[in-house]
């Protein structure tokens, strides 16, 4: 004949808060989190695998046997205890939390661009932090920008986005890259608080002209077509193709003088006139 004996498992719960003595992070080892009442006559031991927890079977007190880390347990501990005569007793460790995190962007570094005659309010989305931490130790709160950036501002929403808007008028040739160091503060007290670098990067438009550096030239000729009379100089502050400059010369004087490159050279005809007024323009391509 084969008996079995069924019986409840009698559950209890204990909590321990990870108290700070010389690391804040963990409780101290030995640290008595809960007492589990034995009755008289029984024998008890632990069943399976605890590597946070021990159990005095003598008097029934858990201690701390090890770190004790909310996160990586998931805000509990199980402990099951096997008596003799048949019986379990489940024993629910809760792991209350401490702000033990600071808030974590993804990466430590952000690149983004944007042209500078973007709009006043243009916003930009950045990656914004987390925190594994629990309510308020694990809610980033409040988001800064540590060093003095007038150009942009941060706007933080109710749905958790991070995006970097344009507050004032932006001008490549005066700074091509913005530098932004980003602070991510959670909800504890005492706050903690993560960070991340942001690089914005200034885009170029054609917004300026090109400028000559003299408004006049005074040219000698030799008389031969192969000996340039002048050469041009202009210079545009934008960047790339916006500041090639191509130089040209405007209407029925191409029949005196042609460009090459930025010099300047006569064209000989029938005869050249002893005065010449010409005038000579510059672009940029485009």
């Amino acid at each position: 004949m084969t008996m079995f004996w069924l019986f409840a498992p009698i559950v209890s719960k204990l909590a321990v808060r990870p108290s700070p003595s010389q690391s804040e992070l963990d409780a101290p080892i030995d640290t008595r989190v809960g007492r589990v009442q034995l009755v008289p006559g029984y024998f008890y031991k632990v069943s399976g695998v605890n590597q946070y927890f021990d159990f005095d079977t003598a008097t029934g007190w858990i201690t701390v046997r090890s770190t004790v880390d909310r996160e990586r347990c998931n805000g509990s501990v199980d402990l099951l205890l096997v008596a003799t005569p048949p019986s379990i007793v489940h024993v629910v460790v809760i792991v209350l939390d401490v702000n033990d995190h600071a808030p974590e962007f993804p990466v430590p570094f952000q690149n983004v661009s944007l042209v500078e005659s973007s709009a006043i309010g243009t916003r930009i989305p950045l990656l914004p932090a987390t925190d594994p931490d629990a309510g308020r130790n694990g809610t980033v709160v409040e988001y800064g920008i540590e060093n003095t950036v007038d150009e942009f501002g941060l706007i933080y929403d109710d749905a958790g986005l991070l995006y970097l808007e344009v507050r004032l008028p932006l001008d490549r040739e005066s700074k091509q890259l913005v530098t932004m160091n980003i602070s991510a503060k959670d909800g504890g007290i005492p706050a903690r608080t993560g960070y991340t670098t942001v690089y914005v990067e200034i885009l170029d438009v054609n917004d300026n002209a090109p400028t000559f550096s003299s408004r006049e030239l005074e040219a000698k000729w030799n008389g031969l077509a192969a000996t340039p009379i002048a050469t041009l100089n202009a210079t545009d502050a934008d960047h790339g193709r916006n500041g090639e400059i191509i130089y040209s010369i405007p209407g029925a004087e191409r029949e005196h003088f042609r460009i090459e490159g930025s010099q300047v050279f006569a064209q000989v005809r029938d005869k050249l006139r002893p005065l010449v007024w010409s005038q000579f323009c510059a672009t940029t391509k485009c």
